[in-house]
């Protein structure tokens, strides 16, 4: 977007991130989202701050003069210097929401985040694609501090109540009582953690006290951190914030506060998660055919690489028809679909590994390198080249 009718005004394009000091992986990625998109929107005069009161005396925001952008978590304390300031804001709705509700946000704020509810819902069906029909919950959070946990505990619930099955919630998260906990679940059972930490914590709770993961415990988190997900024994399946479509949101709406002087009408706006990356926590399938699973685990094996329908159906001990009828039965989709599907997340960990070139990936993951763009968007949300960019340092 250009902003040339504001330069022919006499007026001022300039945009002020203020971005803290120690960045989180997933806010990193929003600010890598948010410069790529004001980069290509040049004349804007961007400043990158960590210090507000900084960005104040030397813009002469304060006058709106510019539309700012504070990206991470602040202290009230700070934040209430930019409350006059039109600011374009990711995360901090629920600080605002403890202490009064949406309507708390300033007037001249715009905020995007993710849709918790839509988190919640996401792993609710990725345990019952497992054909698991018992599922339990993880959160440690006060509602009223922590409503990003409650939306998410929420729309869990929500959706395992539409499935007929129960739901149960742990209490604390001290290791004896959530040891005890986990062993007094009916099993097998999904358990969703509202966090990473949580979900790593559940596991090795599992392991102290012998239970099976994910043969008896199928374990997915949120936030998809490496020092967690990938750390723990066994690696663990988590939600992948949507921060590349959040810095995308938040660069359109300060261009378009800069060209238009006015905000979008709709807020806050709520982000939908972009994908669920499934590992070994919930590697399972509680179906009761035993075709079936020896398909679905020679498939899983090998990642779907360099097998086709044909040795699925050897795997089974089934023709290609009767493969597909059931198939259809226990998993809701063919056997293809499901090839393709386990192509797709390996080739996410290889994209998102940043040293193979993307033509590369597609071949050494059987798949079509004319269409890999427009098949890795279809299930991720994103092209594989815009995800490498953006999981690049800081």
């Amino acid at each position: 977007m250009r902003i040339s009718a504001l330069r022919n005004r006499g007026d001022s394009a300039h945009v002020w991130v203020l971005i803290p000091a120690v960045r989180r992986g997933y806010e990193a990625d929003i600010f890598m989202s948010l410069r790529a998109a004001l980069t290509e929107a040049s004349p804007v005069d961007v400043c990158w701050s960590f210090d507000p009161d900084d960005l104040l005396a030397r813009r002469g925001l304060a006058g709106g003069k510019g539309v700012g952008v504070i990206v991470g978590h602040w202290p009230r304390a700070t934040l209430q210097k930019l409350e006059r300031v039109p600011c374009a804001v990711s995360d901090l709705m629920h600080l605002y929401e403890a202490t009064g509700g949406a309507q708390a946000l300033p007037a001249l704020w715009r905020a995007y985040a993710p849709d918790d509810f839509e988190i919640g819902r996401m792993i609710a069906r990725h345990f019952i694609e497992r054909r698991l029909t018992r599922f339990a919950c993880v959160n440690p959070y006060a509602a009223r501090t922590n409503r990003w946990a409650a939306m998410r505990m929420a729309g869990f619930l929500a959706e395992t109540g539409e499935a007929g099955s129960s739901a149960l919630r742990a209490a604390a998260q001290q290791p004896e009582k959530l040891r005890e906990w986990l062993g007094g679940l009916p099993k097998p059972a999904g358990v969703f953690c509202v966090t990473d930490k949580e979900s790593a914590l559940a596991a090795e709770a599992c392991r102290r006290t012998g239970i099976s993961v994910p043969g008896q415990i199928a374990l997915a988190g949120v936030n998809n951190d490496p020092a967690w997900v990938e750390a723990t024994s066994p690696t663990l399946s988590s939600v992948v914030l949507p921060a590349h479509e959040i810095g995308q949101a938040l660069a359109k709406a300060v261009l378009g506060r800069l060209k238009t002087g006015a905000w979008p009408t709709r807020e806050p706006s709520l982000i939908p998660p972009r994908v669920l990356l499934a590992r070994a926590s919930t590697d399972t399938l509680a179906v009761t055919d035993a075709r079936v699973r020896a398909a679905v685990a020679f498939l899983r094996a090998r990642s779907g690489i360099g097998i086709d329908v044909e040795d699925l159906c050897r795997a089974a001990g089934l023709n290609r028809r009767s493969l597909e009828i059931l198939f259809r039965k226990h998993l809701g989709q063919s056997p293809y679909a499901i090839i393709q599907g386990a192509r797709l997340e390996r080739a996410w960990d290889l994209v998102n590994g940043g040293a193979i070139p993307i033509t590369e990936i597609a071949s050494q993951c059987n798949l079509p390198i004319d269409r890999f763009g427009a098949l890795f968007r279809k299930r991720f949300g994103l092209r594989p080249l815009a995800l490498r960019l953006s999981r690049r340092s800081v």
